[in-house]
């Protein structure tokens, strides 16, 4: 699902959407009825990952990735499929 294909309505309140984007991903687009965001307690939120993984060393950037894998294991993640 994309983020702009995510209803707000189905999201579990409180909650916090995490989006993030790497060079080459082209502009993140979303269509948001602006009330949902501030009267049903939902934080969108982002970053630049590339940045982010820059920032690190070998072994934090690693530990990161073995962290996903966990997650993603578990299911408490999932990957993005659009």
């Amino acid at each position: 699902m994309s983020l702009a294909e995510l209803r707000l309505v189905d999201v579990q309140l409180p909650s916090t959407i995490l989006t993030s984007t790497y060079f080459g991903s082209g502009p993140l687009q979303a269509k948001f009825f602006i009330p949902d965001l501030l009267f049903r307690d939902v934080t969108l939120r982002g970053f630049w990952i590339a940045t982010w993984m820059h920032s690190m060393s070998t072994e934090e950037r690693g530990k990161v990735v073995a962290d996903i894998m966990q997650l993603l294991e578990k299911k408490v993640i999932a990957p993005h499929s659009g």
